[in-house]
């Protein structure tokens, strides 16, 4: 399989695209005005906690704390293959998860590392989360499981056999880990790489 990266780029914007075979299989866009935070990680410090809201405002350096809710706290490390093509992976749906008491799990002082999961908006400080999940081209590391998972996608009892031995030779003691789509049919040797 070829593949090709092609990068375009302007005073405004930057465009990478990623080709394999010649087809189109990843493009991504960063404008130079956009300052996004999603996905970036902090070490904050809690401001305030609301107990009727179950949730914490978090002050992260922002002009704006951000938002943590209890169930955001809480790691589920799913029983069941998670497919992570599209956002971040959370375990769960929040209806279906033990939420903890945010009043006796957090107090105003104490800090905790977060990630932001949405933008601020408006008078809104950012969506925040204490599952941290770190997405690699292949993978998904969150930090925080033990778990090893493949993407449902990938379908065939084979390869998915194939892509968890590669990940169970390579992969340390902590932390759980999702095998993305793209890592099917991929390189023993890029996907380890992945791990690191």
């Amino acid at each position: 399989m070829r593949k090709d990266i092609i990068v375009n780029s302007n005073p405004h914007e930057i465009r990478v695209g990623i080709l394999e075979d010649g087809e189109l299989v990843e493009m991504l866009i960063e404008r130079a005005d956009a300052k996004r935070i999603v996905g970036n990680i902090y070490m904050g410090k809690v401001s305030s906690v609301k107990p009727g809201l179950q949730a914490a405002f978090v002050d992260i350096g922002l002009e704006r704390a951000g938002f943590l809710h209890a169930s955001d706290l809480v790691h589920e490390d799913p029983e069941d293959d998670d497919d992570v093509d599209g956002p971040a992976p959370r375990g769960r749906s929040r209806s279906t998860r033990e939420v903890p008491d945010i009043g006796k799990t957090l107090k105003v002082g104490d800090h905790v590392l977060v990630q932001v999961t949405k933008e601020p908006i408006s008078s809104k400080g950012p969506r925040l989360t204490a599952d941290i999940s770190l997405p690699g081209r292949f993978l998904v590391h969150m930090p925080k499981g033990r778990h090893v998972g493949v993407s449902r996608k990938i379908e065939d009892r084979n390869e998915r056999a194939r892509l968890k031995q590669i990940l169970s030779d390579s992969r340390p003691e902590e932390g759980a880990f999702i095998i993305r789509t793209a890592a099917e049919g991929g390189e023993e040797m890029a996907i380890r790489n992945d791990v690191r």
